[in-house]
């Protein structure tokens, strides 16, 4: 792209001759973390990726979000796939918990189960919350496996 300086003069900005340096190696991916209409088809059309919060959204409201931005994508001449579906997840390993779908939790077989569940939704990305963040090495050693197993 262009090297040289840039100028903008808007309402309340304006910038004189700026550069931008140091340049970065790779484009920066642009994540979009929206729930409105608009937002999702802007996301579809432009970001490189989409965040949603599980927590705060009903799964099947979080779906549907996700399939507006892949037709939108698709509208608009691009790979849904290039797209990055990232959603947080929370993660409890109490025993007494009750998995809803804004928590996951159970024993570590239902907790694996309802992390595939939400990946063969089509989030590609899931980012997990400990509610016992002492329990990194059982996640890792315990559910990431089955969620592999249970995606093959």
């Amino acid at each position: 792209g262009d090297t040289g300086p840039v100028t903008y003069e808007g309402e309340i900005f304006r910038v004189k001759d700026a550069f931008i340096d140091p340049r970065p190696e790779r484009p920066i991916p642009l994540w979009i973390g929206t729930y409105g209409q608009r937002g999702l088809a802007l996301t579809g059309n432009h970001a490189d990726g989409w965040l949603a919060s599980l927590p705060v959204l009903e799964f099947d409201v979080a779906v549907g979000m996700l399939r507006r931005i892949r037709d939108a994508a698709r509208l608009s001449g691009r790979d849904p796939a290039a797209i990055t579906y990232a959603c947080l997840v929370v993660v409890s390993f109490d025993a007494g918990a009750s998995p809803t779908t804004r928590l996951i939790a159970g024993p570590d077989e239902a907790i694996a189960a309802q992390l595939v569940q939400i990946i063969r939704a089509g989030f590609t990305l899931p980012i997990v919350s400990l509610r016992q963040p002492d329990q990194c090495e059982r996640f890792a050693a315990e559910i990431i496996p089955r969620v592999r197993a249970g995606l093959q």
